[in-house]
Order: C-alpha cells, then structure tokens, then sequence
C-alpha cells in the first residue's frame, strides 16, 4: 500500500505557485510538487522546526513519487534526527513520511520567505547553500 505525503490544506495554493502548478503563473521555480516538499523538509531539518498538520490534511501525492534518492535522504534525516545507527533497520516508510511532513510544515514558512519574499538576491543565495549542504 502506497503512503499518501500530505501537507496543511492553507498551503495548497503556495505548493502549487512553487511547483509550477499556479493559473497565475506557467513556470515556478520548482520542477515538481515533491522538489517544494522536500525543500521544506530540508528547511525544517536545518533549523529544528518541525508542526503538526492540521486536520484533514490535503493529500499531495503518493510516496511513489519520490525517488530511491530521495527515500534514502529522508531516512537519513530520520535516523539523525532519532538517534539510530545506520545499521537498524527501517522498514516502516511511513514513519520516515509523517517525520518529514511535519518538517515540511516547519519549514515552509522559511521556503516561502526564500523564494516568494521581496525577492532579495541574499535569499536565494541562502536557498543555494541550504541545497549545498544536503548534496
């Protein structure tokens, strides 16, 4: 069974300007929703900020969306997080999702700032070294 990523329902609407899904806008500045996700989980992971979604949250898409690179991040983010060694195993991918999405719902407001903000060129810059340092 595929697990649903899911995200606050308020912010739909900024997923899809960033992901290139807007009416407003033909191109954000996001290849793809799950690069917006996993932006804002680096952007929670980076500086310690992780919610809770709120109820109901919105579906985003299927875990089959990401990567085996991109499971295998999260899971490292995981561990480090919960103080495991690379040795135990994980096996429940949910547990490594519900993890992320609420370091993507800590994150986000950081994402928004960087890219949606007044469009000062140091934001961008600060995106750049946060991708840096988890490539």
């Amino acid at each position: 069974m595929s697990v649903l990523v899911k995200i606050n329902p308020k912010k739909v609407e900024d997923y899809n300007y960033l992901g290139g899904r807007s009416r407003n806008f033909l191109k954000g500045p996001f290849p793809t929703m799950k690069d917006v996700f996993m932006m804002a989980v680096a952007y929670g992971f980076k500086n310690d900020k992780e919610k809770s979604l709120p109820k109901p949250p919105h579906d985003l898409f299927r875990e089959d969306v990401f990567s085996q690179q991109d499971i295998a991040v999260l899971t490292a983010l995981y561990i480090s997080k919960h103080g495991m060694t690379i040795d135990e195993s994980i096996t429940d991918i949910e547990k490594v999702i519900r993890q992320a999405e609420k370091w993507a719902e800590g994150g986000f407001s950081l994402l928004r700032q960087n890219t949606m903000g007044d469009g000062d060129q140091d934001n961008i810059f600060s995106m750049v070294d946060l991708i840096n340092e988890f490539v």
